[in-house]
Parts: structure tokens; C-alpha cells; sequence
């Protein structure tokens, strides 16, 4: 179930048991904000979006506290955006601030989500990401390969988000010269997108 259709069944819950006060206004707000902040930062105008990210964290993190009922969910949206937050400061040239927000958010995760979420592999993910913006390709493949584990682990070895970070494994394999690692992530991530977009797409062919 995606986390939309989770808000909404436990709104229904909520409200059927007389204590949806004001749930469904704070949410709504959170929502507005949450989608905002991801549009901008898609649309690399990052600027504006760590700044909405930063704003849309802690609105979700006073909602976790302040609702019960929904604290995971509130948490794991303050986790989502964190992670590109991390991510869209290490653009600055912030990598060390980022590296910090994504140590701070795993902690967070693994208190509320146990040592096997989602939430973690995303983290393992974007860490990844900022290492290799730092040219620790070390680093960077320890990372994604924790973060592989991690979706393999969660049933998520078939998504486009995998691919991607199969075919980043490949590159880091090819940059400390693994070559015959580096074709085996090459082809699974080939695989993938051949399965979910078809051998004609435009992506696959590339």
C-alpha cells in the first residue's frame, strides 16, 4: 500500500472513532509542502528546495509528536525528505553537512523502523551518492552495496530506483578496475530496465 492510501485508510479509522480533529488539515498542509519541495528539487532549483525540505522536516517531525496515530508515517516522510535534502546540500559543495543529516536520519530510521527498512536502503543509497560526488569511490560502493542488500532484502530488486543503483555499482567497479564485477552490474541493471520499460525504450537502448 503506498503511503497516500495508508494516510487516507487510517484518516477513515481516525474519523470513525471520533478522533480525527485535526489530522487531516496538518496533514494536507505537510503534503502541500512535501510535493513542493520535490518538484523544485527535480527541477534543480535547489536553493528553494532546501529550504522547503528543511521546512517540510520539521513539520512532519512536530506532527510525529504531536499524533500518535501517525507518528510512523510522519516519520518516515521527515526520513524521505532528509535524504534528498542531504543530497540537494551536498550540491553546495556541503557534503560533510550532508554526510551528518544522513548519519542523523539512519539513526532516526533505525530506532523507528528497526535495522531492515526502506528507510535505511534509501539512506545507504543517498550516502552512496554524496561519496562518489567526493570521489571516495570506496566509500561510495560500500554504500550502495549495503543499500543493494537492503532492497533485495525488502522485495524492491526490480524497480527503477535498482537499476539505477545496480548500473552505479557497475561504474564504481569499472572506476577501481573490477571490470568483470563491474559488467555483471551492468547487465542486471540492463535486465531490469529491459523487463520494466521494454527493449525499445529509448533508456534501454542507450
Amino acid at each position: 500500500m503506498n503511503k497516500s492510501l495508508f494516510l487516507f485508510a487510517l484518516l477513515i479509522l481516525l474519523a470513525s472513532n471520533g478522533i480525527c480533529q485535526n489530522i487531516t488539515a496538518d496533514t494536507t498542509q505537510a503534503t502541500i509542502f512535501y510535493k513542493k519541495a520535490f518538484i523544485l528539487s527535480n527541477n534543480l532549483k535547489r536553493d528553494s528546495s532546501v529550504l522547503v525540505f528543511q521546512k517540510t522536516s520539521k513539520i512532519y517531525l512536530n506532527l510525529s509528536k504531536k499524533y500518535k496515530a501517525i507518528e510512523k508515517y510522519c516519520i518516515g516522510n521527515y526520513l524521505d525528505c532528509q535524504n534528498q535534502l542531504a543530497y540537494d546540500i551536498s550540491t553546495f559543495g556541503k557534503s560533510d553537512t550532508a554526510l551528518l543529516i544522513l548519519e542523523n536520519a539512519a539513526n532516526i530510521a533505525k530506532q523507528n523502523f528497526g535495522e531492515s527498512s526502506i528507510y535505511l536502503a534509501d539512506n545507504y543509497l543517498s550516502t552512496g551518492d554524496i561519496w562518489k560526488d567526493k570521489r571516495n569511490i570506496n566509500k561510495s560502493l560500500e554504500n550502495y552495496l549495503k543499500a543493494e542488500e537492503f532492497y533485495n532484502k525488502l522485495n524492491k530488486g526490480k524497480i527503477l530506483k535498482t537499476a539505477n543503483l545496480l548500473y552505479n555499482i557497475g561504474m564504481d567497479y569499472y572506476y577501481i578496475a573490477d571490470f568483470k564485477k563491474s559488467l555483471k552490474y551492468f547487465f542486471k541493471s540492463l535486465e531490469i530496465r529491459k523487463e520494466l520499460l521494454g527493449e525499445k525504450n529509448i533508456d534501454v537502448a542507450a
